[in-house]
């Protein structure tokens, strides 16, 4: 693969961009008051943090903004504030966990720059895995609640910050990988981390290890992208 046809764009995000990035798939809801004080942004944490406590225990249809507030120890009226219903508050806390996602993957992938694709990719995928593990309830109405939207378990890494990371590690190895285009590559190796990441961590068939799950995986992506035989486990 020739570098020299290869294009990158590590120009900011315009901020219609970030926002349509991030919550790509999310019902569109009335525009939400942004905190701005520090009281303020404690209020609106405390509230998304009680908002997936109860989505997690009750799920979307059963859970409300009652059972909301009084989780946080607030007034119904302070939710409306910041949040008009509840469409608002899934979409709050979709934007929170793919900051979370996109902060962690961006960091380990910078930090294997110079290791070959099977150590990199795995370690992408068992975060993602442990990521999701970490709030199996929370995740399945997330992901639940984005289905009929056009939304995935992709949106989680729909972060141009961690799309430009994969894309920059893929050109790193370009002369060594067999990749003709690196936007489908980064496209279809996210799409598979995500979407098997989750059935790993959500729903694993019955009698396999998740470590075998994984090892398969990465064999796949390998594969795809032309990685050397000698590194497939």
């Amino acid at each position: 693969m020739n570098r020299a046809h290869i294009k990158l764009a590590f120009d900011p995000m315009p901020e219609k961009s970030k926002k349509t990035a991030k919550t790509k798939g999310v019902p569109t809801v009335p525009t939400r008051r942004k905190p701005k004080q520090t009281r303020s942004v404690q209020l609106v944490s405390d509230i998304l943090e009680a908002a997936a406590h109860v989505f997690a225990e009750e799920g979307f249809d059963r859970a409300s903004t009652n059972k909301i507030a009084k989780r946080a120890g607030v007034s119904v009226g302070s939710i409306y504030q910041y949040f008009p219903d509840k469409e608002a508050l899934i979409e709050a806390i979709v934007e929170k966990r793919v900051e979370m996602l996109r902060e962690m993957i961006f960091d380990r992938l910078m930090s294997m720059m110079d290791r070959p694709y099977t150590e990199a990719s795995e370690a992408i995928l068992r975060i993602y895995v442990d990521f999701v593990s970490a709030e199996p309830h929370l995740m399945r109405v997330l992901i639940d609640r984005l289905s009929p939207f056009g939304g995935s378990s992709q949106t989680l890494l729909n972060s141009r910050q961690t799309h430009e990371a994969a894309k920059l590690y893929l050109f790193r190895y370009a002369n060594e990988l067999d990749i003709d285009d690196l936007d489908v590559a980064v496209f279809l190796s996210t799409s598979v981390v995500a979407a098997i990441g989750s059935r790993i961590a959500l729903a694993p068939p019955d009698g396999i290890p998740k470590d075998v799950l994984i090892k398969h995986t990465i064999k796949m992506l390998s594969r795809y992208v032309g990685a050397k035989e000698e590194q497939l486990m």
